[in-house]
């Protein structure tokens, strides 16, 4: 919608929703059919229209879609406030210019003030409601440039697979282990060229795409937090309440200064605090998530005109038998009826562009870009284990050991290599699912420390599953970083280097445990802090958020590393 059309269509929505002052103004006038009294709606019209100027120009620009929720928040609060005050004060001249009785005697009174909150928070929703358009653009785009970084890292990827071809790479094992039993110097000979083939592709691989920037916005305000984070999902609910408490407010003045809490005022607050409850729950348990889910734009819109229609009646019903049926007398010009109509219907369906707004700003922070980027994370693991996972220094010792001992203990050098096949059978096959169970993680890290301990003389080492738990998936490859940075980091205490793994949990979560010696005043091995530690952390809070926890200890010799994570349960649900 071009920008001249999109301020003209507001402005009449404008003059609708102005309305209000114009009914109370009529109803207030001693001479009938004065029809100067339609003046109000000008100055009405042109506060809102100068408010959405603002927003639209500067503070959704400038501060929301920057990130910076909480400045943004409390200018359009501040704004909203003061637009509704100077609203009553416009008022209030014009009345006193068509010498029409004043609503207000006392601007100063503490119910003004509660008035003005009431309608400042209907008018922060309004606001909410037409940048509803702004975000979406914005959050589409946001999607649709990390597809196609998704994209980029797909065809490298692609690139990267057809020169570490797990096919070639088993077949040579296959090869070398029939050649051990009967051949063993021409399995040795195998041995040299698949080392140096490997060694070609893992050290020769052409440079990744460089991009731009590729990280989501790590904004850890409080504002963010509670927008977001799924521990204050209840709070959100409960202030969201709180907030349709003061919109409804309004169904208790009949004048600023002077509120009526009469039996039918307390009426129409509860029927337009349930309207408006109605309303935000069915677009956020339904109409909402089927666009999220679909995407259409147009049936969305076609389903929220649909529910607005259907509570029309409902609406002038609940208006009529509690707290204005003035709006409907007789005695009031059918056009001022209609017009009060309209302006509730557009209210109601801004009200309802501001919740979806909330819930597509929700959805840019947390939702379909955070799922996106999460593809192009993943994919950036993937080439990290493709690349390096296959660990180099590790594959060639283990190598060369199977090559030293094919001449000596041929039968020793074949459980060695079947080892070392199940090892990467387990890491090409695996790398292709987001998920695998704790029993299958369990049996790879078994294999990973028997060739460790192959090649280290005092390193023994344990591996244990709590039964029940077999069968828990979790995400693939995560805890072998933790493993890896345990044998590396353990020391001879005894005569021996010692690593124990234990995986246990319940309903609740996984808990994964690895201990190692560790001789102290030697370099730390805590906090996640090498490039594959720093990218598993970065793989926790891309899949948990704040769901998971690491802590680490060093008692006595000993070097204690705990990764707690739930199960199933991903941040972005």
């Amino acid at each position: 919608m071009k920008g001249w059309t999109k301020y003209l269509m507001l402005t009449l929505v404008f003059a609708m929703l102005a309305s209000g002052a114009v009914i109370a103004a009529f109803l207030d006038s001693s001479s009938e059919g004065n029809y100067d009294i339609l003046w109000l709606i000008l100055p009405m019209t042109m506060l809102f229209m100068g408010t959405v100027m603002l927003n639209d120009r500067w503070a959704a620009p400038r501060l929301l879609m920057r990130g910076r929720y909480a400045v943004y928040f409390i200018v359009i609060v501040a704004v909203a406030y003061s637009v509704s005050y100077i609203a009553l004060g416009a008022e209030y001249f014009l009345r006193d210019w068509l010498e029409i009785p004043q609503r207000i005697r006392n601007f100063a009174s503490p119910w003004v003030a509660l008035d003005v909150a009431s309608s400042c928070m209907l008018l922060l929703m309004i606001l909410l409601g037409l940048g509803l358009e702004r975000l979406y653009r914005h959050w589409r785009h946001e999607a649709k440039e990390e597809q196609q970084l998704s994209a980029q890292l797909t065809r490298y990827i692609a690139i990267v697979r057809q020169r570490l071809n797990s096919t070639v790479i088993l077949e040579s094992f296959s090869r070398i282990g029939q050649a051990l039993a009967s051949a063993p110097a021409e399995a040795n000979d195998g041995i040299r060229r698949l080392s140096g083939w490997l060694r070609q592709q893992l050290y020769e691989l052409p440079p990744p795409p460089t991009f731009k920037d590729l990280s989501y916005h790590d904004n850890s305000s409080a504002i963010t937090s509670l927008l977001v984070s799924g521990r204050y999902r209840l709070l959100r609910h409960l202030l969201f309440q709180v907030f349709l408490v003061l919109i409804s407010l309004t169904s208790f003045f009949r004048t600023p200064d002077n509120p009526d809490f009469s039996a039918g005022q307390w009426g129409g607050f509860l029927s337009v605090f349930i309207l408006l409850d109605i309303l935000a729950y069915i677009n956020y348990f339904w109409l909402f998530r089927r666009f999220r889910r679909k995407g259409n734009v147009r049936r969305y819109a076609m389903e929220v005109g649909v529910l607005l229609l259907l509570l029309v009646v409902p609406m002038i019903a609940a208006q009529i038998f509690t707290y204005e049926a003035n709006v409907y007398d007789k005695s009031l010009p059918w056009i001022v009826m209609f017009i009060s109509t309209l302006g509730s219907v557009f209210t109601l369906l801004l009200y309802l562009g501001g919740i979806s707004a909330v819930l597509l700003l929700q959805e840019w922070v947390r939702g379909q870009w955070r799922i996106t980027l999460i593809k192009a994370e993943a994919m950036r693991q993937e080439y990290a284990y493709l690349r390096k996972q296959i660990n180099p220094h590790f594959l060639f010792n283990v190598l060369n050991n199977i090559g030293i001992l094919s001449t000596e203990e041929p039968s020793e050098a074949a459980e060695m290599l079947g080892q070392l096949r199940q090892l990467l059978e387990y890491q090409f096959d695996e790398i292709d699912n987001e998920w695998t169970t704790v029993g299958r993680e369990a049996v790879f890290l078994r294999n990973y420390l028997t060739l460790e301990a192959s090649r280290i003389d005092s390193l023994v080492y344990h591996v244990d599953v709590r039964p029940g738990i077999e069968e828990a998936r979790i995400p693939t490859l995560l805890f072998i970083t933790l493993v890896e940075n345990a044998v590396k980091y353990s020391r001879s205490v005894d005569g021996h280097r010692r690593v124990d793994v234990l995986l246990s949990g319940d309903y609740d979560g996984i808990e994964f445990k690895c201990s190692n010696t560790f001789m102290p005043g030697e370099s730390d091995p805590s906090g996640l802090g090498g490039i594959g530690l720093s990218n598993t952390r970065r793989r926790l809070q891309l899949l948990y958020g704040d769901r998971f926890t690491f802590t680490h200890s060093i008692e006595n010799s000993e070097y204690t590393a705990i990764l707690i994570i739930p199960i199933y349960e991903l941040h972005n649900s």
